[in-house]
Protein backbone atom coordinates (compact mmCIF):
# COMPACT_ATOMS: atom_id res chain seq x y z
CA UNK A 1 0.00 0.00 0.00
CA UNK A 2 1.32 3.23 -1.24
CA UNK A 3 1.85 6.07 1.87
CA UNK A 4 0.19 9.29 0.63
CA UNK A 5 2.62 12.16 1.12
CA UNK A 6 1.43 15.39 2.95
CA UNK A 7 2.28 18.61 1.25
CA UNK A 8 3.34 22.25 2.76
CA UNK A 9 0.26 22.92 0.20
CA UNK A 10 -1.81 20.64 1.73
CA UNK A 11 -1.66 22.16 5.21
CA UNK A 12 -2.31 25.71 3.80
CA UNK A 13 -5.21 24.98 1.92
CA UNK A 14 -6.81 23.25 5.52
CA UNK A 15 -5.72 26.16 7.70
CA UNK A 16 -4.75 28.85 5.68
CA UNK A 17 -7.74 31.26 5.74
CA UNK A 18 -8.29 30.76 9.58
CA UNK A 19 -4.32 31.45 10.29
CA UNK A 20 -4.64 34.55 7.99
CA UNK A 21 -7.22 35.78 10.15
CA UNK A 22 -5.87 35.36 13.16
CA UNK A 23 -1.85 36.41 12.32
CA UNK A 24 -3.04 39.10 9.64
CA UNK A 25 -1.63 41.93 12.09
CA UNK A 26 1.81 40.02 11.97
CA UNK A 27 2.44 39.03 8.73
CA UNK A 28 3.51 41.25 5.35
CA UNK A 29 1.08 41.57 2.50
CA UNK A 30 4.36 39.62 0.85
CA UNK A 31 3.57 36.58 3.04
CA UNK A 32 -0.34 36.59 2.14
CA UNK A 33 1.31 36.76 -1.31
CA UNK A 34 2.81 33.41 -0.95
CA UNK A 35 0.20 31.97 1.19
CA UNK A 36 -1.87 32.44 -2.01
CA UNK A 37 0.06 30.81 -4.48
CA UNK A 38 0.97 27.75 -2.71
CA UNK A 39 -2.85 27.47 -1.55
CA UNK A 40 -3.34 27.82 -5.61
CA UNK A 41 0.03 26.05 -7.64
CA UNK A 42 -0.94 23.16 -9.35
CA UNK A 43 -4.52 23.21 -8.54
CA UNK A 44 -7.17 23.74 -11.43
CA UNK A 45 -7.59 27.57 -10.36
CA UNK A 46 -4.15 28.04 -11.99
CA UNK A 47 -4.70 25.71 -15.26
CA UNK A 48 -3.36 22.42 -16.49
CA UNK A 49 -2.14 20.54 -19.39
CA UNK A 50 -2.55 17.02 -20.71
CA UNK A 51 -0.07 14.54 -20.74
CA UNK A 52 0.09 11.54 -22.62
CA UNK A 53 2.20 8.42 -22.86
CA UNK A 54 4.22 8.12 -25.95
CA UNK A 55 4.33 4.19 -26.01
CA UNK A 56 1.16 3.39 -23.50
CA UNK A 57 -1.05 6.40 -24.60
CA UNK A 58 -2.20 7.28 -21.33
CA UNK A 59 -3.78 10.66 -20.47
CA UNK A 60 -3.55 12.06 -17.05
CA UNK A 61 -3.60 16.17 -16.13
CA UNK A 62 -1.25 18.28 -14.99
CA UNK A 63 -1.84 21.07 -13.29
CA UNK A 64 -0.01 24.44 -13.59
CA UNK A 65 2.76 25.26 -11.34
CA UNK A 66 2.50 28.74 -9.54
CA UNK A 67 6.00 30.02 -9.92
CA UNK A 68 6.98 31.28 -6.73
CA UNK A 69 10.13 31.43 -5.52
CA UNK A 70 8.87 30.14 -2.44
CA UNK A 71 7.12 27.33 -3.09
CA UNK A 72 8.86 23.93 -2.49
CA UNK A 73 6.98 22.42 -5.07
CA UNK A 74 8.90 24.51 -7.55
CA UNK A 75 12.09 23.73 -6.31
CA UNK A 76 11.32 19.89 -6.67
CA UNK A 77 12.90 19.82 -9.87
CA UNK A 78 16.02 22.18 -9.13
CA UNK A 79 16.89 20.41 -6.46
CA UNK A 80 17.17 17.06 -7.96
CA UNK A 81 19.12 18.33 -10.88
CA UNK A 82 21.44 20.10 -8.52
CA UNK A 83 21.79 16.90 -6.03
CA UNK A 84 22.47 14.66 -9.07
CA UNK A 85 25.12 17.45 -10.15
CA UNK A 86 26.83 16.96 -6.85
CA UNK A 87 26.46 13.31 -7.01
CA UNK A 88 28.38 13.20 -9.81
CA UNK A 89 31.22 14.93 -8.80
CA UNK A 90 32.32 13.07 -5.58
CA UNK A 91 34.77 10.66 -5.14
CA UNK A 92 34.17 7.09 -4.34
CA UNK A 93 34.34 7.44 -0.53
CA UNK A 94 33.15 7.92 2.87
CA UNK A 95 32.49 11.38 3.47
CA UNK A 96 31.51 13.02 7.10
CA UNK A 97 29.84 16.54 7.86
CA UNK A 98 30.92 18.09 10.81
CA UNK A 99 29.92 21.60 11.98
CA UNK A 100 31.72 23.84 14.41
CA UNK A 101 30.07 26.57 16.44
CA UNK A 102 30.40 29.21 18.17
CA UNK A 103 28.45 29.93 21.44
CA UNK A 104 25.53 32.99 20.80
CA UNK A 105 27.31 35.44 23.57
CA UNK A 106 30.30 35.57 21.26
CA UNK A 107 28.50 37.48 18.49
CA UNK A 108 29.63 40.78 19.96
CA UNK A 109 32.97 40.09 19.93
CA UNK A 110 33.56 38.01 16.67
CA UNK A 111 31.85 41.08 14.77
CA UNK A 112 34.34 42.90 16.17
CA UNK A 113 37.76 40.77 15.47
CA UNK A 114 36.43 39.04 12.66
CA UNK A 115 39.95 37.92 11.49
CA UNK A 116 41.27 36.48 14.35
CA UNK A 117 38.06 34.71 15.60
CA UNK A 118 37.85 33.29 12.39
CA UNK A 119 40.94 32.25 12.20
CA UNK A 120 41.13 30.96 15.99
CA UNK A 121 38.07 28.75 14.79
CA UNK A 122 39.43 27.56 11.82
CA UNK A 123 42.32 26.19 13.69
CA UNK A 124 40.73 25.01 16.70
CA UNK A 125 38.18 23.28 14.25
CA UNK A 126 40.96 21.33 12.76
CA UNK A 127 42.82 20.86 16.12
CA UNK A 128 40.06 18.99 16.90
CA UNK A 129 38.89 17.23 13.58
CA UNK A 130 42.63 15.54 13.69
CA UNK A 131 42.49 14.79 17.28
CA UNK A 132 39.31 12.96 16.83
CA UNK A 133 40.75 11.45 13.65
CA UNK A 134 44.38 10.28 15.41
CA UNK A 135 42.24 9.20 18.58
CA UNK A 136 39.38 7.13 16.79
CA UNK A 137 41.56 6.33 13.60
CA UNK A 138 38.29 6.85 11.54
CA UNK A 139 40.30 7.32 8.25
CA UNK A 140 43.89 8.41 6.92
CA UNK A 141 43.53 12.03 6.33
CA UNK A 142 45.15 14.76 7.81
CA UNK A 143 43.37 18.05 8.65
CA UNK A 144 45.22 21.05 8.19
CA UNK A 145 44.35 24.77 7.61
CA UNK A 146 44.49 26.42 4.32
CA UNK A 147 46.45 29.48 3.21
CA UNK A 148 42.79 30.75 2.54
CA UNK A 149 42.05 30.54 6.33
CA UNK A 150 39.73 27.55 5.66
CA UNK A 151 39.91 23.82 7.29
CA UNK A 152 41.06 21.55 4.54
CA UNK A 153 41.62 17.91 4.44
CA UNK A 154 44.75 16.43 2.83
CA UNK A 155 45.71 12.71 2.34
CA UNK A 156 48.46 11.14 4.64
CA UNK A 157 50.41 10.21 2.08
CA UNK A 158 50.93 13.46 1.11
CA UNK A 159 52.26 15.26 4.01
CA UNK A 160 56.19 15.40 4.87
CA UNK A 161 56.20 14.59 8.25
CA UNK A 162 53.75 13.65 11.33
CA UNK A 163 52.03 16.31 13.11
CA UNK A 164 50.62 16.20 16.41
CA UNK A 165 47.17 18.05 16.64
CA UNK A 166 47.15 21.35 18.14
CA UNK A 167 45.88 22.12 21.64
CA UNK A 168 43.49 25.29 21.77
CA UNK A 169 44.63 28.15 23.28
CA UNK A 170 43.97 29.04 27.36
CA UNK A 171 44.60 32.48 27.08
CA UNK A 172 41.10 34.75 26.87
CA UNK A 173 40.27 37.73 24.85
CA UNK A 174 39.32 40.29 25.82
CA UNK A 175 36.22 42.60 24.21
CA UNK A 176 37.01 45.94 23.46
CA UNK A 177 33.99 48.01 23.58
Amino acid sequence: MRRLTLEVADIVRRTGNCFWQQQQSHLAWPHRKVLDAIFRCRTAALGGHRDQGIRCGHQAISFNSCRNRHCPKRQGNARAKWLAARSAELLPVSYFHVVFTLPHELSALVLQNKQLLYHLLYSTSAAAAAATNHAKRICKYRFSLAPTESASVQPASFTASSQQPIKPSSRRLKSHR
